[in-house]
Protein backbone atom coordinates (compact mmCIF):
# COMPACT_ATOMS: atom_id res chain seq x y z
CA UNK A 1 0.00 0.00 0.00
CA UNK A 2 1.30 3.60 -0.90
CA UNK A 3 0.68 6.73 1.56
CA UNK A 4 -0.67 9.81 0.56
CA UNK A 5 3.33 11.19 2.24
CA UNK A 6 5.23 8.64 -0.41
CA UNK A 7 3.53 11.01 -3.11
CA UNK A 8 4.42 14.26 -1.98
CA UNK A 9 7.88 14.51 -3.86
CA UNK A 10 6.90 13.11 -7.26
CA UNK A 11 4.23 14.36 -10.04
CA UNK A 12 3.02 11.53 -11.89
CA UNK A 13 2.64 7.83 -9.78
CA UNK A 14 1.98 4.57 -11.49
CA UNK A 15 -0.06 2.88 -8.37
CA UNK A 16 -1.43 -0.69 -8.99
CA UNK A 17 -4.10 -1.83 -6.51
CA UNK A 18 -5.54 0.30 -3.62
CA UNK A 19 -4.56 3.59 -2.54
CA UNK A 20 -6.04 4.35 0.90
CA UNK A 21 -5.68 8.58 1.79
CA UNK A 22 -7.02 9.47 5.03
CA UNK A 23 -8.14 12.77 4.76
CA UNK A 24 -7.39 13.96 0.86
CA UNK A 25 -6.09 17.96 0.08
CA UNK A 26 -6.05 19.26 -3.05
CA UNK A 27 -4.39 22.44 -3.01
CA UNK A 28 -3.39 25.35 -5.77
CA UNK A 29 -2.89 28.46 -6.04
CA UNK A 30 -5.20 31.39 -5.83
CA UNK A 31 -7.00 31.79 -9.45
CA UNK A 32 -5.85 28.15 -10.69
CA UNK A 33 -7.35 24.85 -10.39
CA UNK A 34 -7.11 21.11 -9.57
CA UNK A 35 -7.90 18.24 -10.48
CA UNK A 36 -8.12 14.33 -10.34
CA UNK A 37 -8.00 12.11 -13.27
CA UNK A 38 -9.13 8.45 -13.58
CA UNK A 39 -7.81 6.21 -16.16
CA UNK A 40 -7.80 2.66 -17.60
CA UNK A 41 -4.80 3.84 -20.10
CA UNK A 42 -7.29 2.28 -22.92
CA UNK A 43 -10.30 4.22 -23.48
CA UNK A 44 -9.38 7.38 -22.34
CA UNK A 45 -9.88 10.03 -18.98
CA UNK A 46 -12.69 10.80 -16.68
CA UNK A 47 -12.11 14.10 -14.38
CA UNK A 48 -13.53 15.68 -11.91
CA UNK A 49 -11.69 19.14 -11.26
CA UNK A 50 -11.95 22.18 -9.42
CA UNK A 51 -11.41 26.06 -10.78
CA UNK A 52 -10.46 28.37 -8.17
CA UNK A 53 -10.81 31.24 -10.20
CA UNK A 54 -13.90 30.58 -13.09
CA UNK A 55 -15.73 33.81 -13.90
CA UNK A 56 -18.38 34.67 -12.58
CA UNK A 57 -18.43 31.79 -10.35
CA UNK A 58 -15.72 29.24 -9.20
CA UNK A 59 -17.34 25.52 -9.56
CA UNK A 60 -16.75 21.66 -10.21
CA UNK A 61 -16.68 19.88 -13.11
CA UNK A 62 -17.19 16.14 -14.06
CA UNK A 63 -15.97 15.34 -17.87
CA UNK A 64 -15.53 11.97 -18.78
CA UNK A 65 -13.02 11.17 -22.29
CA UNK A 66 -12.57 14.97 -22.80
CA UNK A 67 -16.51 16.29 -22.79
CA UNK A 68 -17.81 18.02 -19.76
CA UNK A 69 -21.31 16.76 -18.97
CA UNK A 70 -21.88 18.44 -15.04
CA UNK A 71 -21.17 21.65 -13.54
CA UNK A 72 -21.57 22.64 -9.78
CA UNK A 73 -21.28 26.66 -8.91
CA UNK A 74 -20.47 28.03 -5.75
CA UNK A 75 -23.84 29.93 -6.09
CA UNK A 76 -25.95 26.35 -5.81
CA UNK A 77 -26.33 26.15 -9.50
CA UNK A 78 -26.27 22.69 -10.94
CA UNK A 79 -25.93 22.04 -15.16
CA UNK A 80 -26.51 18.51 -17.04
CA UNK A 81 -25.49 19.64 -20.36
CA UNK A 82 -24.59 23.25 -19.96
CA UNK A 83 -21.35 24.45 -18.81
CA UNK A 84 -22.63 27.71 -17.50
CA UNK A 85 -25.87 26.90 -15.32
CA UNK A 86 -28.29 30.08 -14.89
CA UNK A 87 -30.36 28.03 -12.48
CA UNK A 88 -31.06 25.46 -9.46
CA UNK A 89 -30.91 22.73 -12.22
CA UNK A 90 -30.07 23.71 -15.27
CA UNK A 91 -30.42 20.73 -17.75
CA UNK A 92 -29.84 20.74 -21.76
CA UNK A 93 -29.36 18.28 -24.32
CA UNK A 94 -25.87 17.35 -25.98
CA UNK A 95 -24.92 15.19 -28.78
CA UNK A 96 -26.31 14.65 -32.23
CA UNK A 97 -29.68 13.86 -31.02
CA UNK A 98 -30.06 17.30 -29.82
CA UNK A 99 -31.98 15.58 -26.71
CA UNK A 100 -32.20 15.97 -23.37
CA UNK A 101 -34.45 14.23 -20.64
CA UNK A 102 -34.85 13.99 -16.71
CA UNK A 103 -36.32 10.98 -15.03
CA UNK A 104 -37.85 11.37 -11.06
CA UNK A 105 -38.81 8.63 -8.97
CA UNK A 106 -39.44 5.09 -9.22
CA UNK A 107 -37.62 2.13 -9.06
CA UNK A 108 -36.34 -0.09 -12.17
CA UNK A 109 -36.73 0.75 -15.89
CA UNK A 110 -39.68 1.92 -16.73
CA UNK A 111 -41.05 2.88 -13.71
CA UNK A 112 -40.08 6.52 -13.00
CA UNK A 113 -42.58 8.90 -11.45
CA UNK A 114 -41.60 11.71 -13.73
CA UNK A 115 -40.34 11.68 -17.22
CA UNK A 116 -39.24 14.63 -19.24
CA UNK A 117 -38.02 14.89 -22.86
CA UNK A 118 -37.32 17.39 -25.34
CA UNK A 119 -35.48 16.71 -28.89
CA UNK A 120 -34.05 18.78 -31.33
CA UNK A 121 -37.24 18.71 -33.84
CA UNK A 122 -39.29 19.83 -31.29
CA UNK A 123 -40.96 17.22 -29.59
CA UNK A 124 -41.68 17.08 -25.45
CA UNK A 125 -43.46 14.76 -23.23
CA UNK A 126 -44.21 14.76 -19.62
CA UNK A 127 -45.73 12.00 -17.49
CA UNK A 128 -45.21 8.55 -15.88
CA UNK A 129 -42.57 6.86 -17.70
CA UNK A 130 -44.17 3.90 -16.96
CA UNK A 131 -47.50 3.79 -18.24
CA UNK A 132 -47.61 7.08 -19.71
CA UNK A 133 -50.68 8.07 -17.35
CA UNK A 134 -50.49 11.89 -18.23
CA UNK A 135 -48.50 13.04 -20.97
CA UNK A 136 -47.74 16.20 -22.98
CA UNK A 137 -46.52 16.24 -26.25
CA UNK A 138 -45.85 18.76 -28.52
CA UNK A 139 -44.10 18.75 -32.29
CA UNK A 140 -43.14 20.91 -34.88
CA UNK A 141 -46.88 21.77 -35.87
CA UNK A 142 -49.11 23.99 -33.17
CA UNK A 143 -50.09 20.76 -31.46
CA UNK A 144 -50.44 19.81 -27.91
CA UNK A 145 -52.27 17.26 -26.58
CA UNK A 146 -52.46 15.43 -23.15
CA UNK A 147 -53.43 11.78 -22.77
CA UNK A 148 -53.70 9.47 -19.43
CA UNK A 149 -53.30 6.19 -20.23
CA UNK A 150 -55.87 5.85 -22.77
CA UNK A 151 -58.82 7.90 -21.83
CA UNK A 152 -57.50 11.18 -23.31
CA UNK A 153 -58.72 13.19 -20.25
CA UNK A 154 -56.90 16.70 -19.27
CA UNK A 155 -57.87 18.59 -16.19
CA UNK A 156 -57.27 22.34 -15.65
CA UNK A 157 -58.57 23.55 -12.29
CA UNK A 158 -58.64 27.36 -13.51
CA UNK A 159 -59.70 26.61 -16.73
CA UNK A 160 -57.88 28.02 -19.78
CA UNK A 161 -57.27 31.93 -20.92
CA UNK A 162 -55.24 33.07 -24.57
CA UNK A 163 -53.17 35.80 -25.22
CA UNK A 164 -52.09 36.30 -21.79
CA UNK A 165 -56.02 37.27 -20.96
CA UNK A 166 -55.90 36.74 -17.04
CA UNK A 167 -59.43 37.65 -16.32
CA UNK A 168 -61.35 34.88 -14.43
CA UNK A 169 -64.51 35.69 -16.46
CA UNK A 170 -62.94 35.16 -19.97
CA UNK A 171 -61.33 31.53 -18.78
CA UNK A 172 -62.53 28.82 -20.89
CA UNK A 173 -63.37 26.05 -17.92
CA UNK A 174 -65.99 23.76 -18.93
CA UNK A 175 -66.74 21.07 -21.62
CA UNK A 176 -68.84 18.52 -22.09
CA UNK A 177 -72.08 16.91 -23.86
CA UNK A 178 -74.86 14.89 -22.91
CA UNK A 179 -78.80 14.23 -23.36
CA UNK A 180 -82.02 16.63 -22.09
CA UNK A 181 -85.33 16.03 -22.12
CA UNK A 182 -87.83 18.32 -23.83
CA UNK A 183 -91.57 19.00 -22.12
CA UNK A 184 -94.03 20.83 -22.12
CA UNK A 185 -94.90 20.42 -18.30
CA UNK A 186 -98.70 19.51 -16.89
CA UNK A 187 -99.46 15.25 -17.72
CA UNK A 188 -98.59 15.46 -21.27
CA UNK A 189 -97.15 12.39 -22.48
CA UNK A 190 -94.35 11.46 -25.06
CA UNK A 191 -93.55 9.12 -27.59
CA UNK A 192 -90.02 7.35 -27.64
CA UNK A 193 -88.83 9.98 -30.47
CA UNK A 194 -88.98 12.56 -27.95
CA UNK A 195 -84.90 13.48 -26.67
CA UNK A 196 -82.52 16.16 -26.95
CA UNK A 197 -78.78 16.57 -26.63
CA UNK A 198 -76.19 19.20 -25.76
CA UNK A 199 -73.31 20.71 -26.08
CA UNK A 200 -71.52 23.25 -23.50
CA UNK A 201 -68.19 24.95 -24.20
CA UNK A 202 -67.53 27.63 -21.63
CA UNK A 203 -70.80 28.89 -20.84
CA UNK A 204 -72.24 28.05 -24.46
CA UNK A 205 -74.56 25.68 -24.52
CA UNK A 206 -76.20 24.25 -28.19
CA UNK A 207 -78.36 21.95 -28.29
CA UNK A 208 -81.06 20.19 -30.32
CA UNK A 209 -84.33 18.46 -30.17
CA UNK A 210 -87.19 16.28 -31.31
CA UNK A 211 -90.37 17.02 -28.88
CA UNK A 212 -93.09 14.48 -30.03
CA UNK A 213 -96.28 14.66 -27.38
CA UNK A 214 -98.33 11.86 -27.06
CA UNK A 215 -101.67 13.34 -25.18
CA UNK A 216 -100.60 16.91 -24.38
CA UNK A 217 -103.30 17.22 -21.77
CA UNK A 218 -102.51 20.26 -19.50
CA UNK A 219 -98.72 20.79 -21.05
CA UNK A 220 -97.99 23.88 -21.94
CA UNK A 221 -99.41 24.60 -26.16
CA UNK A 222 -96.07 27.38 -26.23
CA UNK A 223 -93.08 26.46 -24.20
CA UNK A 224 -90.72 23.72 -23.91
CA UNK A 225 -89.23 23.08 -20.68
CA UNK A 226 -86.11 21.27 -19.42
CA UNK A 227 -83.19 23.11 -20.81
CA UNK A 228 -79.79 21.47 -19.20
CA UNK A 229 -78.88 25.21 -18.10
CA UNK A 230 -80.25 28.38 -16.74
CA UNK A 231 -79.84 31.25 -19.15
CA UNK A 232 -78.11 33.92 -18.64
CA UNK A 233 -79.81 37.49 -18.35
CA UNK A 234 -78.81 38.95 -21.62
CA UNK A 235 -81.12 41.44 -22.34
CA UNK A 236 -81.26 40.21 -25.45
CA UNK A 237 -83.26 37.57 -27.49
CA UNK A 238 -81.34 34.44 -27.96
CA UNK A 239 -82.93 32.62 -31.15
CA UNK A 240 -83.06 29.05 -33.05
CA UNK A 241 -84.68 27.37 -35.28
CA UNK A 242 -87.11 25.06 -36.18
CA UNK A 243 -85.88 22.68 -39.07
CA UNK A 244 -89.03 20.04 -39.30
CA UNK A 245 -92.53 19.93 -37.79
CA UNK A 246 -96.29 17.77 -38.14
CA UNK A 247 -99.68 17.87 -36.58
CA UNK A 248 -98.99 21.10 -35.59
CA UNK A 249 -102.19 22.31 -33.26
CA UNK A 250 -102.87 25.89 -35.97
CA UNK A 251 -101.71 26.21 -39.17
CA UNK A 252 -98.54 28.36 -39.64
CA UNK A 253 -96.85 30.86 -41.93
CA UNK A 254 -93.43 31.72 -40.29
CA UNK A 255 -92.70 29.51 -36.68
CA UNK A 256 -89.41 30.57 -34.81
CA UNK A 257 -88.12 30.24 -31.24
CA UNK A 258 -85.58 31.76 -28.59
CA UNK A 259 -84.50 31.16 -24.64
CA UNK A 260 -86.31 33.24 -21.90
CA UNK A 261 -83.45 34.90 -20.36
CA UNK A 262 -82.44 33.42 -17.16
CA UNK A 263 -84.82 30.47 -17.44
CA UNK A 264 -84.86 26.62 -18.74
CA UNK A 265 -87.29 27.32 -21.00
CA UNK A 266 -88.11 27.58 -24.74
CA UNK A 267 -90.54 29.86 -26.37
CA UNK A 268 -91.88 29.79 -29.88
CA UNK A 269 -93.14 32.91 -31.89
CA UNK A 270 -94.33 33.25 -35.56
CA UNK A 271 -97.85 33.81 -37.92
CA UNK A 272 -100.64 32.87 -39.03
CA UNK A 273 -100.32 34.66 -41.81
CA UNK A 274 -98.82 36.97 -44.50
CA UNK A 275 -97.64 39.51 -41.85
CA UNK A 276 -94.58 42.11 -42.05
CA UNK A 277 -94.44 41.75 -38.01
CA UNK A 278 -94.18 38.62 -36.01
CA UNK A 279 -97.74 38.25 -34.63
CA UNK A 280 -97.50 35.63 -31.72
CA UNK A 281 -95.20 35.73 -28.98
CA UNK A 282 -95.72 32.27 -27.04
CA UNK A 283 -97.00 30.91 -30.27
CA UNK A 284 -99.42 28.22 -29.09
CA UNK A 285 -98.62 25.59 -31.76
CA UNK A 286 -97.97 22.52 -29.69
CA UNK A 287 -100.97 19.82 -30.00
CA UNK A 288 -101.92 16.03 -29.77
CA UNK A 289 -99.21 14.52 -31.84
CA UNK A 290 -96.82 17.32 -31.88
CA UNK A 291 -94.11 16.65 -33.42
CA UNK A 292 -91.54 19.56 -33.87
CA UNK A 293 -87.10 19.14 -34.49
CA UNK A 294 -85.67 22.55 -33.18
CA UNK A 295 -82.28 23.60 -32.19
CA UNK A 296 -80.90 26.76 -30.45
CA UNK A 297 -77.38 28.24 -28.81
CA UNK A 298 -77.35 30.31 -25.59
CA UNK A 299 -75.47 31.63 -22.82
CA UNK A 300 -75.87 29.99 -19.33
CA UNK A 301 -75.29 31.58 -16.67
Amino acid sequence: MTRARDLADSADKDIAGTLAVDGLDISVAAGGSSEMLFSDNVSGRAKILYDHGASPNEEMGFEIAGSRYMTIENGGNVGIGVSDPSQKLDLVGTGNSGTGSVRAGGVGSGTQAAFIAQSQFGSASFGTYGSYPAVLNSSNSPMVYFNTNASGRAVFAEGITFNGDTAAANALNDYEFGTWNPSVGGNATYTTVNHGRYTKIGNIVSLNFTLQVNVLGTGSTATISGLPFTSENTGWIQTGCVSYYAGLATSINFIALYVSNNSTQINFVGNNSNTTTVSHNGFGLIGNQTLITCSVTYRAA
